[in-house]
């Protein structure tokens, strides 16, 4: 049985791997726009993007995907970076300014409304699934679960 006093704070690493992961997507856009003037500036608003979006989703949806993840001995790091993917298009879907809330919130006329929303909608999600998986990544190496101690053999009674 393990010592709780060394069991790893897999809820703290959750709170910090949002920011994290927010971080470095923000990092990653500044390179790959050349945007080399806000290369300070891209991280930060990343981190602070990652706490209020990234978080609730991590806390929630990929806490529950790690102890499935755990559960059935998938601990590497691919096998995390994909249901993080998948998890930050699903937020964008949810949260997002071009997201499902908007297509009923707008002023304009369905017709109109409507494929502009979408449009928006599929131009932010490969970026929502950037994000989300440099958050799942981030996640996986602060907690690193492919170092976890394997579970000792059960003995019959």
């Amino acid at each position: 049985m393990t010592d709780p006093k060394h069991q790893r704070p897999t809820v703290l690493y959750a709170f910090v791997a949002g920011p994290l992961g927010g971080a470095v997507f923000g990092s990653l856009w500044a390179l790959f726009t050349q945007a080399w003037t806000s290369l300070i500036w891209f991280p930060i608003f990343g981190a602070i993007l990652g706490f209020v979006f990234a978080t609730p989703v991590m806390l929630s949806v990929g806490l529950a995907a790690h102890g499935v993840l755990v559960a059935r001995g998938f601990v590497k790091f691919r096998h995390y970076v994909a249901p993080g993917a998948v998890a930050g298009m699903g937020a964008a879907l949810i949260f997002g300014q071009f997201g499902l809330f908007n297509l009923f919130n707008s002023d304009l006329p369905p017709e109109v409304a409507v494929p502009s929303n979408l449009q928006s909608t599929l131009w932010v999600l490969p970026q929502a699934a950037v994000f989300g998986a440099s958050c799942a990544y981030a996640f996986w190496f602060l907690r690193r679960p492919d170092r976890d101690p394997p579970n000792p053999p059960t003995s019959p009674s």
